[in-house]
Order: structure tokens, then C-alpha cells, then sequence
């Protein structure tokens, strides 16, 4: 995982050398900074870059994906953004790791989410936690199956998708309790099949 500034005309070909240095094929951009005033326009302009981007990385080799970041399900101007995401990316170009923190946060559907394309997805996030009264920048993990998620359609919609990779994502808001929410979340996984 890279930010926009490692992608910078100044940092791209280092960023790639060490890509190729550690022999990774994939590079994922962590999140697209808010750009200008924020406006749809704005938003749809730094959204148009991700495929050109994509098609660069791919002439040196790479495949390209974006990290879904938590401000992408704000609605701007009536459209919320995550689904301009979706609109904007060409699967072929730029695939989605698709973190459901944001979704969560402003209570919108993960599952409905990765059943609108469900081509355009490579990875997956398995996060739970509830829904804060106010979006906040950071919202930390609980175990799985203790938060809002509907696990059932959402592992679903994952299963019929191309999603390749799962990631146990576990930042709680108490660290001292990170291995016994690791714990809870590997017996959850467990119930639902998904681990031996």
C-alpha cells in the first residue's frame, strides 16, 4: 500500500523499483486525498486519474487498486461517493480492496455495495463495528459478528464476486485487547465456514 505522493512524478519510478524489489505484483493506493473544494466535480476529476493510473502501473508490470476510505460515502451534491468510485474504475485498470469502515459509518449497505459491480472488487476488508451517531474520521474494530454488519449477505455478496483476498482487520479501540478480538473474530470465521 502506497499514498498519492508516493505515485507523485517525482517519487513513481522509486515507488515501482521498490514494488519490483520486493517482488510484489500488486501496488494499492491507500486513499485519494479530498481534492480541491470537495465538490462532485472535484471528487469526479481526482476519480478519472485512478484508470489512467492503472494503465501506467500495468505498462510497468503492476496491477493497480484503490483502498476504499471511510469519507468516500459522504453524498456530495446528491451522490455518494463510492458509487461515483465504481462508476469511474474499469476493473481491467483499477480493482477495489474494498474496507466497509465507511459504509458502516454512514450506515449504507456493505453487501448492496459489492452486488453493484461485483467484478470491479480483488479484496476484502472483514471489519465489524456499529454505527456512531456522527461520522468520525477513524472508527475502531470490533470482533466480528458484535457490530451492525449482516454477516450472512454480506459474505454472500462477497463469495459472488471476484474478490481473491480476505483481511482480518482488527485496530480496536482498546490495544490491550487486540488478540482476544483476533480470538472472537477467528471463532466467528470458523461458525460461518470460512476457516478450517
Amino acid at each position: 500500500m502506497v499514498n498519492a505522493q508516493e505515485l507523485s512524478e517525482a517519487q513513481f519510478d522509486a515507488t515501482v523499483r521498490w514494488l519490483h524489489g520486493v517482488d510484489a505484483g500488486r501496488l494499492v493506493l491507500t486513499s485519494i486525498p479530498t481534492p480541491g473544494a470537495g465538490s462532485l466535480l472535484d471528487w469526479q476529476q481526482a476519480l478519472a486519474t485512478l484508470n489512467p493510473t492503472g494503465e501506467h502501473l500495468r505498462s510497468c508490470g503492476l496491477q493497480f487498486a484503490i483502498h476504499t476510505q471511510p469519507n468516500l460515502w459522504a453524498v456530495v451534491e446528491g451522490r455518494r461517493l463510492a458509487d461515483e468510485l465504481l462508476d469511474a474504475v474499469d476493473p481491467q485498470l483499477c480493482r477495489i480492496e474494498f474496507d466497509p469502515s465507511g459504509a458502516i459509518m454512514y450506515g449504507a449497505d456493505p453487501a448492496a455495495y459489492i452486488a453493484q459491480r461485483p467484478a470491479s472488487f480483488y479484496a476484502l476488508h472483514l471489519r465489524d463495528a456499529a454505527r456512531p451517531p456522527e461520522p468520525v474520521f477513524y472508527q475502531a474494530a470490533e470482533p466480528l459478528g458484535t457490530g451492525t454488519v449482516d454477516w450472512r449477505s454480506f459474505l454472500a455478496a462477497a463469495e459472488a464476486s471476484a474478490i481473491e483476498w480476505y483481511f482480518l482487520e482488527m485496530e480496536v479501540s482498546e490495544p490491550g485487547q487486540t488478540m482476544n478480538a483476533i480470538v472472537a473474530s477467528q471463532h466467528f470465521l470458523q461458525r460461518q465456514g470460512l476457516l478450517q
